[in-house]
């Protein structure tokens, strides 16, 4: 959904009443507690929610009571939907840091490398968070880390990441 990011997605019913638990993915989910609606995404396009109370399950679950859901029915028709908000509701951020959601897209510039380089998306991965980079023009797939050490720099205006990884991680 362009414009938006995904906060999470509902994973499983709580209780009888048609609760759902929301398992966040964000590593600030106190920016969210006082949050009054959310998208959903069908085949038939977007569909607001709007949110009549939020519970802490755990500091990255929320018990969600919704407007329109009152019955374990109700609830299984969303289960396992993703929760999108739009980008004007993410916190802000510092010059030097970046949404991995909004590389998406990007020129990618490093030393040694002198194909062209586009960033395809940003695996969130356990241990480390992955670039998914297409390569030169046949879109050879390569993945660097996305770590402090190789990242320069990032030019929101031209939409360019200045990488310093090692130039022999693109040809492994």
């Amino acid at each position: 959904m362009d414009g938006h990011f995904q906060l999470g997605r509902l994973t499983r019913k709580h209780g009888f009443k048609g609760n759902v638990v929301l398992k966040l993915d964000t590593d600030r989910p106190e920016a969210y507690t006082h949050l009054e609606s959310f998208w959903l995404e069908s085949t038939s396009g977007r569909i607001p929610f709007f949110i009549q109370e939020i519970k802490s399950l755990k500091s990255d679950e929320w018990v969600l009571t919704l407007e329109g859901i009152q019955s374990e029915s109700d609830a299984d028709q969303i289960l396992g939907s993703l929760v999108w908000l739009p980008d004007s509701a993410l916190p802000p951020l510092e010059a030097h840091q970046f949404y991995y959601h909004e590389l998406v897209g990007y020129q990618v510039v490093n030393p040694g490398v002198d194909e062209p380089v586009r960033v395809k998306d940003v695996l969130d991965r356990p241990g480390q968070p992955l670039l998914e980079l297409l390569v030169g023009e046949e879109g050879r797939v390569v993945f660097i880390p996305c770590v402090d050490p190789f990242i320069g720099r990032i030019d929101r205006d031209a939409r360019v990441l200045y990488l310093t990884a090692p130039d022999e991680l693109y040809f492994l």
